[in-house]
């Protein structure tokens, strides 16, 4: 955050968030998968300036990025995601749908809640948290909206490596209904393996 000390750390962060929903990572659409492979790479630049190691992992179609960082204490595993589902003003949207605009105090732009902010909150938390003796490894992909293609079979050949000894997991792939955040705490068919 030290270039944020200067503009306050809201505005750099709400900067940043208007940056990535500007980028039009729309997954399903094969034109547009050089925008799923822009928004990863700035996913991957944001977690190396905050000190983390990046990892692209080809899976097939696209790149997954990995962050390992502080390797002490438990293992947190984090999941999300940075592609988008389509969006075009024909489809109801009030504003361009690739620009982050406020409105009465709400924010409207592709991708803002579902799953870039979120993307970003957590690297903003894992940045001021540092100091923290927690392991941390992301999962960041860029195939979530069209099935997350390849992500199953990454899994399993990294089982006994990037994802072995895994204490907690969070996945924050979740919406906000109303002002109040959702918070999923079990899914239906998971299981301890």
């Amino acid at each position: 955050y030290s270039e944020c000390w200067s503009v306050g750390l809201l505005q750099c962060s709400l900067h940043r968030l208007k940056e990535w929903v500007a980028v039009q990572s729309d997954s399903g659409d094969h034109t547009k998968w050089g925008e799923v492979e822009r928004i990863l790479n700035m996913t991957a630049v944001r977690i190396q300036e905050m000190g983390g190691t990046v990892e692209f992992a080809d899976v097939g179609t696209h790149q997954v990025v990995y962050h390992i960082s502080c390797p002490v204490g438990k293992l947190l595993y984090i999941y999300g995601h940075v592609d988008v589902q389509p969006a075009k003003m024909a489809d109801g949207w009030t504003t361009d749908p690739f620009n982050l605009t406020k409105i009465k105090g709400n924010l409207y732009g592709r991708g803002a809640t579902d799953n870039k902010g979120p993307v970003l909150a957590w690297l903003h938390a894992v940045e001021s948290y540092q100091e923290i003796p927690v392991n941390i490894k992301l999962i960041i992909e860029g195939l979530e909206e069209v099935g997350s293609h390849g992500l199953l079979e990454l899994t399993r050949k990294r089982n006994d490596s990037f994802f072995a000894d895994v204490d907690f997991i969070v996945i924050f792939d979740n919406v906000w209904a109303t002002r109040t955040p959702a918070l999923t705490y079990g899914n239906r068919g998971s299981r301890c393996m």
